[in-house]
């Protein structure tokens, strides 16, 4: 069951950036609630979430359904396990054994608080340290974000939370410039969207904790790519779920289509493995130099070019 959280007594009252919503009805409110300061970290963003009194750096995470946060912190902080429930999380590279959540006092995510949240954990986080001191020690999840539409401001390093009441259909900011993105059905708080590589229609799991792009094998496969030529090109690993390392091949592809934008000759890690309900994981490399909106509300997604030209992905 999907933890709403209990709205802190006094809201953010921001005047710049308030959205509106089209086409909708009368009723149709939508509202910034909290605007929340981004840092980067190899590639990928993280956010303040306070946990039992103390402020702590999160991954931003679209492509995880829940939060965690990594075994050392939760030692660190002494949370408790809660013998009473286990979560296992899924991912690249497989599934994770179950395991018991720890249970966090108050978790406080912008104006929402959650009074005894039971938090996984993960491995797989690199911990901060002098050349990284704002790593993330946990992740934002959709469970999290999904109390929210959510604006992530890449290039402003910006984060902001809307609430958003009686809307039917798109809900965009009036700054203008957002693109509506093609979505397909998709797990729970998931945005899959429509793309196409090497010109055939595939799913892309927006992902804003993957730092970079990749495909699946069998993905590969359906656009024209066999072992044979994935075998003649460069190859590595890639971090699948809890830490797990898995194969993957840099392959360049004839052309990638996201929305009205097409890129010529991009190079994509495949991986050797399933990714179940969708194909491809469409990550930073992609997002960063852009503004996502991501309409927990309506399922919607819309996308803005932010700064330079961001190098094929």
């Amino acid at each position: 069951m999907k933890r709403r959280g209990v709205i802190a007594g006094l809201m953010l009252a921001l005047a710049a950036g308030v959205a509106q919503a089209q086409p909708v009805g009368a009723d149709c409110r939508v509202a910034v609630q909290a605007q929340l300061p981004l840092s980067f970290s190899r590639g990928r963003a993280s956010a303040p979430v306070n946990l039992d009194g103390q402020d702590l750096q999160m991954l931003v995470d679209s492509g995880a359904q829940r939060a965690a946060l990594t075994r050392q912190m939760a030692d660190k902080l002494g949370l408790p396990m809660d013998s009473s429930q286990s979560f296992r999380a899924n991912g690249v590279g497989g599934s994770s054994l179950p395991e018991n959540p720890r249970l966090v006092g108050q978790m406080r995510f912008g104006p929402v608080v959650w009074p005894r949240y039971a938090i996984s954990t993960v491995n797989g986080l690199p911990p901060p340290g002098p050349g990284d001191p704002l790593a993330p020690v946990g992740i934002v999840g959709a469970d999290m974000m999904s109390s929210f539409d959510v604006e992530l401001d890449f290039p402003a390093r910006v984060m902001r939370l809307y609430s958003v009441t009686g809307c039917v259909g798109p809900v965009v900011p009036n700054r203008g410039g957002y693109e509506a993105l093609i979505t397909l059905d998709a797990p729970r708080n998931l945005f899959i969207v429509e793309v196409a590589l090497n010109g055939r229609k595939i799913r892309a799991l927006l992902d804003t904790g993957a730092n970079a792009s990749s495909l699946s094998r069998t993905a590969a496969r359906s656009v024209g790519v066999d072992a044979a030529m994935l075998k003649a090109d460069p190859a590595g690993s890639a971090t699948g779920i809890q830490g797990v390392p898995v194969v993957s091949h840099r392959h360049r592809f004839a052309s990638l289509i996201v929305g009205s934008t097409t890129f010529a000759g991009p190079q994509i890690a495949v991986q050797d493995s399933d990714f179940g309900a969708f194909d491809m994981l469409l990550g930073m490399d992609y997002l960063r130099t852009r503004s996502l909106w991501l309409s927990y509300a309506t399922g919607q997604v819309f996308i803005r070019a932010g700064g330079p030209r961001p190098p094929p992905p």
